[in-house]
């Protein structure tokens, strides 16, 4: 046989055995992702993404200003309600109060004296008003002694009233030279400290950047604070659970209920949808909690004991508005019409339409969403 006829011989064979190869896939079906459906507890959840934050918080700012001449704690350090955080230099003060206190006895002598002189000329007006009525003086020289009467009273009620304020004054001195000394509001942990011996601190003020010397959190109280979307917020009631993961500490999980939910809507730098605060309070505190920490939050809305679901991903809605999904029946898709419930990120519960012992098909999505009913399909393995 000659041997352009062999090659032409071999080429065609393969040619046909590509061609048939080719039909025999395309009459098996399409490739698609199939799971069972279940059945069990189902919960519908909303997922949520935050902070750790104290539930108590203190930001530890200084009424006057100064040098820090003593910090006798360190960030991380626990601490009892009065310790004293902070001591700034209050040799300033003090020699503040000492004048304060020299003007007080000033005054306090200003006013003894001016109680002689009005002793002096009570008298001096009770000797004159005899000679007047005796009209042994001129009515000039007993108003005159009447004037320096009434002038030495008023005197003296000025100088009553400037030992008050120099009291006054000095009091405020010496609540300044007080606060040179910072103790702690509350039992707690040192979470942040912003300062160092040495360093100059100014009088707290919220709108002042580097007022706050430290901060104190209550950390037998803790908090995670996530960000929801305006609808799921709708949906979210105090005292609802929520399954808590924090990134630092792995898989293990915690336990929380909803405790407080924002009242106002804000919309986050660079994002075009508006969010609400929502606080979990977590149930148990593990030592390795810190504030800052990230986490996730899934929060139960609805649970129902037993149910049946799917993957969400297999139901679809029609033009009419119906949902359907498409089950595996003898190598074939066949739609069903479905009723839902409940829903999470990843399960859809069935309420009418499916057994519960169905073969659900689940994609991929560019063959799901042209899939027709009574299409011969078979089952693909994922990667």
């Amino acid at each position: 046989m000659p041997k352009k006829l062999i090659i032409a011989i071999v080429v065609i064979g393969i040619a046909g055995m590509i061609i048939l190869g080719a039909v025999t896939k395309r009459d098996s079906g399409q490739q698609v992702f199939m799971e069972k459906t279940k059945s069990g507890p189902f919960r519908d959840t909303i997922n949520a993404s935050g902070l750790l934050i104290p539930r108590k918080k203190v930001s530890i700012m200084s009424d006057v200003m100064g040098k820090i001449v003593e910090l006798p704690v360190k960030e991380g350090d626990k601490v009892k309600k009065g310790q004293i955080l902070v001591r700034i230099d209050d040799r300033d003060l003090k020699s503040e109060v000492q004048r304060q206190d020299a003007g007080v006895r000033m005054a306090e002598i200003q006013v003894e004296n001016q109680q002689v002189s009005l002793g002096t000329a009570k008298r001096e007006f009770n000797r004159k008003k005899r000679l007047f009525d005796n009209q042994l003086i001129s009515r000039e020289m007993f108003e005159q002694a009447h004037a320096t009467f009434q002038g030495a009273a008023l005197m003296l009620k000025q100088y009553k009233e400037s030992v008050i304020q120099s009291m006054a004054i000095l009091q405020k001195s010496r609540e300044l030279l007080s606060k040179t000394v910072v103790r702690s509001p509350m039992d707690g942990k040192i979470t942040t400290l912003n300062k160092e011996l040495g360093e100059q601190v100014i009088q707290g003020t919220v709108n002042i950047p580097g007022s706050v010397i430290m901060e104190v959190s209550d950390m037998s109280a803790i908090d995670l604070q996530v960000e929801v979307n305006e609808i799921e917020a709708a949906r979210i009631r105090k005292d609802m659970t929520a399954t808590l993961k924090l990134d630092a500490l792995g898989e293990r999980e915690f336990k929380g209920t909803i405790s407080e939910i924002g009242q106002s809507a804000y919309r986050p730098q660079g994002r075009d949808v508006s969010v609400f605060k929502i606080k979990i309070a977590l149930m148990k505190v593990d030592p390795a909690m810190k504030p800052g920490m990230n986490g996730e939050a899934e929060i139960t809305v609805k649970e129902k004991k037993h149910t049946t679901f799917i993957p969400i991903q297999a139901v679809r809605t029609s033009d009419d508005g119906n949902k359907f999904c498409f089950v595996m029946e003898n190598g074939k898709a066949v739609k069903k019409t479905v009723k839902t419930g409940l829903s999470n990120d990843a399960n859809i519960e069935i309420t009418k339409g499916l057994k519960g012992n169905e073969t659900v098909i689940t994609g991929p999505y560019r063959i799901l969403k042209n899939l027709k009913d009574g299409d011969k399909v078979r089952k693909k393995k994922k990667d």
